[in-house]
């Protein structure tokens, strides 16, 4: 029996049944957004690299700092994928990356009442440089304040 070898990806990939003339149809970034929000990877000793699905800064800087969180923790497999699922391990990641980015008892002690605004919501995600969502989230979830318009 002749087999021939599976020496490119087109090839490899009509073996598969995968219907492409190029090969593994691969998806661009914008299409990735479905599949992860952050990767970070890096070689023992060095700085680790990052890539994020996102666009906006604050949600880019987000997406990063949820994958720094996983890099430690995988000190044999460096990489880390940091995904949109929601398992505890994912909502934990999140919820860690929240406090680093937006710490509760620092707004907790700018809030001098029962409700909390969005000129205020504005105005703290500004200085922290994330999305209104979360420090209103971090509001919301540490039970600080009422939240006026969410």
């Amino acid at each position: 029996m002749d087999v021939d070898p599976l020496n490119n990806d087109a090839t490899l990939a009509d073996a598969r049944g995968i219907a492409s003339a190029d090969g593994f149809p691969l998806a661009d970034l914008a299409a990735a957004r479905n599949l992860f929000d952050a990767m970070v990877d890096g070689e023992e000793g060095e700085s680790p690299g990052f890539l994020t699905t996102k666009q906006h800064p604050e949600q880019t800087r987000f997406a990063c700092c949820q994958a720094l969180f996983k890099y430690p923790a995988a000190a044999k497999t460096p990489s880390a994928l940091v995904t949109i699922a929601r398992t505890d391990r994912q909502k934990r990641n999140r919820a860690f990356t929240a406090e680093l980015l937006a710490p509760e008892d620092w707004i907790r002690k700018r809030i001098s009442g029962t409700w909390v605004g969005p000129d205020e919501v504005d105005e703290w995600s500004d200085e922290f440089g994330v999305s209104t969502a979360v420090v209103a989230h971090q509001i919301m979830d540490h039970r600080l304040a009422q939240m006026a318009d969410y």
